[in-house]
């Protein structure tokens, strides 16, 4: 009999101890997923931009530099509290426009690092910038350091945002190497511009950062994909997921990196590796883009759904 009172009572006690440790632990193990959203190509259309600025929520904006209206929507941006990168035209393997101020192969070294400060300087505001097209031009070492070579000069850190339009890409890789801080898209959210693929797209780096922790992903600003992040926004934090703009990512990013220990390197996802057997090439130039790498299927939708097409 005593001994079994004993044994009830050290039960009863690590369950004390259990629960005393769980209250301790720091607050951000305890947090929230957290996910960004990047809205690429505003610059050329005033209209599409306001709109895309005017979503309720932390979503991020990237401005091509040299754009007819690239400078006013910057500026409405950020009087409207919106994160502002500098959307960087760079070489795709197709042969199409980059727009104004695209870094090319053909560019030598310091033309190549003049452009890069040239297009930084024109969008005001920007924390960061990301790459436009650029399937071949991030997938090369030595223009890949010139650019970073010219963003360390730069007396306003910057951190750098890869697009991954190539699998190969080095530009995150590179831009650590220089000290430069750095993440990487996870998910397209309108390659098919369909209402049902762009939600299907939303589940999927939702339910991405609730299972690593953090997730990014990039739209543009299509009517359908406004539409679908109005809607998508409405109970994002009771469905555990906080909404922040792409620079909190790094320290998001930075804290799983650190649980996971260097002796648990990140698994590369299964379809991440099929997709680099093929060339992934750029969005919106006619040619194949880069296919989400991080998969969720048969997953429960969460959000509202879209109207019946």
């Amino acid at each position: 009999m005593i001994s079994t009172k004993t044994s009830r009572l050290a039960g009863s006690a690590k369950s004390l101890i259990r629960c005393a440790v769980f209250l301790l632990l720091p607050a951000t193990v305890h947090a929230q997923a957290v996910l960004s959203i990047v809205i690429d190509d505003l610059g050329n259309n005033l209209s599409a931009g306001r709109h895309a600025i005017a979503l309720s929520g932390e979503f991020t904006l990237a401005v091509l530099p040299h754009t007819a209206h690239g400078v006013e929507l910057a500026e409405i941006a950020h009087a409207a509290g919106k994160e502002v990168l500098v959307h960087v035209p760079m070489e795709p393997f197709a042969r199409i426009a980059m727009g104004p101020g695209g870094l090319s192969t053909t560019l030598p070294e310091k033309q190549f690092k003049r452009q890069v400060h040239r297009n930084l300087d024109a969008i005001p505001f920007a924390s960061g910038f990301n790459n436009h097209m650029g399937s071949r031009l991030t997938t090369l070492s030595e223009p890949m350091h010139w650019l970073m070579e010219a963003v360390t000069t730069r007396l306003q850190p910057l951190f750098v945002l890869d697009s991954k339009t190539s699998p190969r890409s080095l530009l995150g890789h590179i831009a650590q190497e220089h000290k430069v801080a750095s993440i990487s898209r996870d998910v397209f959210l309108d390659s098919n511009r369909t209402r049902r693929a762009i939600y299907e797209a939303l589940d999927q780096v939702e339910n991405l950062s609730r299972r690593r922790g953090y997730a990014l992903a990039i739209g543009h600003p299509y009517p359908e994909t406004l539409e679908a992040l109005s809607q998508w926004r409405i109970g994002l934090e009771s469905r555990g997921v906080t909404l922040v703009r792409a620079s909190h990512l790094l320290a998001a990013q930075r804290l799983a990196l650190g649980r996971r220990g260097p002796t648990h390197p990140a698994r590369k996802p299964t379809s991440l590796l099929v997709a680099e057997q093929h060339a992934c090439q750029d969005h919106q130039t006619g040619d194949r883009e880069c296919p989400n790498e991080h998969r969720v299927t048969k997953q429960k939708r969460t959000f509202v759904k879209p109207l019946a097409q």
